[in-house]
């Protein structure tokens, strides 16, 4: 009898195993570090992929691609032959056993290192965060400047706070990483503004991280001012 399904509704159910899309076969896995890193496409992200002398090619992920990269310096592959599926009307279909090259653990590890070092550029090249000081009310108001909605990078801000006046009213996101520490992500509205729909612009480099998965952190926004739209701009 078979080790593996025929069949599975979602990635979690299937074994290690190859997973097909288009013309490409990418190795599944249970637990993370079997696959090489990925970032954004980007031309910013193109270079500094150079400058840390990575060779990288474009990968189809779950939703979008992306670039995958390892050290230029250092690339060996193994053979592996393991049951192969494929996404079709919304289910995981076994198709077969195949036989492909995947990265060997010490090309991983090589290529673990300058993920570790990419993230460290990252974060020593950040955006400083602004510093407000005064009233709330007032800080708010300097920050809109009679716009609608703004983004900000401060650590001034812990918490989802909601702020009315006479004039205005107020309300301040802070997207948080899975643990519930404040990234710096800011999102700032004045419901007075605008109706049911309303725009904001955030630098693309930041869209996706403020997004959410699945926009969850526009959707959180929508629900608690309860309106229909946010659009989000990358400039």
């Amino acid at each position: 009898m078979s080790k593996f399904p025929k069949k599975a509704k979602h990635i979690t159910e299937l074994p290690i195993c190859w997973i097909k899309k288009g013309e490409q076969y990418r190795l599944h896995t249970q637990s993370k570090g079997n696959n090489l890193p990925v970032i954004d496409i980007s031309d910013e992200n193109r270079d500094i992929l150079k400058k840390f002398n990575a060779a990288y090619r474009e990968v189809r992920l779950a939703k979008d691609y992306k670039y995958e990269y390892w050290n230029e310096s250092f690339y060996k592959t193994e053979e592996l032959t393991l049951p192969t599926y494929t996404f079709v009307y919304n289910e995981y279909h076994y198709i077969g056993q195949h036989t492909f090259s995947n990265p060997t653990r010490e090309t991983l590890c090589e290529a673990q290192k300058i993920e570790e070092q990419i993230k460290n550029y990252f974060l020593e090249n950040q955006e400083k965060p602004q510093v407000y000081e005064g009233e709330m009310e007032d800080i708010l108001k300097q920050i809109l400047d009679d716009k609608p909605s703004r983004y900000i990078f401060s650590y001034d801000f812990d918490e989802d706070e909601e702020y009315e006046t006479a004039d205005d009213h107020f309300y301040v996101f802070v997207i948080k990483t899975f643990k519930g520490k404040p990234t710096g992500h800011v999102l700032i509205f004045n419901r007075r503004k605008f109706y049911s729909k309303v725009r904001i612009e955030i630098p693309k480099k930041y869209v996706k991280y403020v997004c959410g998965k699945e926009a969850c952190n526009i959707k959180r926004c929508c629900e608690k001012m309860e309106i229909q739209k946010i659009k989000v701009r990358g400039i």
